[in-house]
């Protein structure tokens, strides 16, 4: 058997384009989804996925799980008895039976489950899928199961429209529980659910994970949740992971950019701490440092963009983006709402502080 502390996935280098097509008539662009991700996951821990709407989180998961085979890197699997697997190397049916040890919990627990079949046929059919228990002793496997997940064994016999939507994801958990697994995806798995049952749903996730010793790498945006699941977090940005480290680390003293607006956006539920101005957060070289949008001169993005003291003194400043774009112009830190500069090329640049940035 595997020592706790080994790695249970190791993902190196994953890179991953989609193919989009804007009209009828016009030419196929490539959009990166991820872009050189590096990332381990310690056995028997919880890793965070974190960052903004779009940033890779939900495709990095299920690239792991092997749906995207058209990704470039390699996602390697190590099961209990150190046995190694290359999931985007695997074929249909070695990936059919690592489904039984890595399983995925999906975001929305009423489109997640089908409506026409009843709990037992919801929660057993990866077994039966995977031809690994004979149907006599499938009852008895899903009383378990649903027990698990603190639900009644007769529950087994109704169907999702008649559970709340916390007693659906309870649902959805045990479905993914049914096989046994050593890997859990949640994705977003309570973001869709009232706060006092997401603590309920946490809570359980958590008891799962120290009974059965199970790994989660679990997808979200919310910060106070993840600071309460997680044991690793990995910041993500633009497809690519910007900063991982213990959660303690990260949210007591986070070193990038990124990772300190992020914590920073999250609003202060006291008011008497709140800040009415926004403001930049120092970073390194940079004179200052936060994610705006540039419109104008052909150019939209969303990037984080770099302070710089200009020569020109006073309040003017070098403008820089990740993407090498560089403006110089006059601009106010200390009150970023609607700014014009003007680049080295002399075009007008609107400059808008997305409303965002800071509280």
């Amino acid at each position: 058997m595997s020592n706790i502390k080994s790695n249970v996935l190791e993902i190196k280098d994953i890179k991953l384009e989609f193919i989009v097509k804007s009209g009828f008539l016009s030419k196929h662009e490539t959009v990166k989804v991820l872009n050189g991700i590096d990332l381990s996951v310690i056995r028997g821990t919880t890793v965070a996925l974190v960052g903004e709407s779009g940033c890779g989180k939900t495709t990095l998961g299920r690239t792991i799980l092997g749906l995207y085979k058209q990704s470039k890197g390699s996602v390697i699997y190590r099961d209990l008895f150190e046995k190694t697997y290359s999931i985007l190397n695997c074929t249909k049916l070695e990936l059919k039976k690592l489904r039984k040890e890595l399983r995925m919990i999906f975001q929305d627990p009423f489109s997640s489950l089908n409506p026409r079949l009843p709990v037992f046929d919801i929660i057993g059919e990866p077994l039966l899928m995977n031809k690994t228990i004979k149907r006599s002793q499938l009852q008895e496997k899903i009383e378990k199961a649903l027990i698990q997940v603190n639900l009644p064994a007769d529950s087994m016999r109704r169907y999702p429209h008649a559970f709340s939507g916390g007693q659906r994801q309870r649902i959805s958990i045990a479905r993914a529980l049914i096989t046994d697994p050593q890997v859990l995806i949640a994705d977003e798995a309570v973001s869709a659910l009232d706060v006092s049952v997401q603590a309920q749903i946490l809570n359980l996730l958590i008891d799962l994970k120290r009974e059965l010793g199970l790994t989660f790498i679990f997808i979200s945006h919310d910060l106070a949740v993840v600071k309460y699941i997680s044991d690793f977090v990995a910041v993500m940005y633009l497809g690519k992971i910007v900063e991982k480290a213990p959660v303690k680390e990260i949210f007591e003293n986070p070193k990038h950019p990124y990772t300190k607006i992020l914590l920073a956006s999250v609003p202060n539920p006291n008011p008497r701490k709140r800040s009415l101005s926004k403001t930049v957060v120092s970073s390194g070289n940079h004179g200052a440092m936060g994610i705006f949008k540039v419109t104008g001169s052909n150019h939209t993005q969303n990037s984080i963009w770099s302070f710089e003291k200009s020569g020109g003194g006073g309040r003017s400043y070098a403008i820089s983006a990740g993407s090498g774009n560089r403006f110089e112009g006059e601009i106010d830190l200390d009150a970023l709402s609607s700014n014009r500069i003007s680049s080295t090329a002399g075009n007008k640049i609107d400059f808008n502080a997305a409303s965002s940035v800071l509280p």
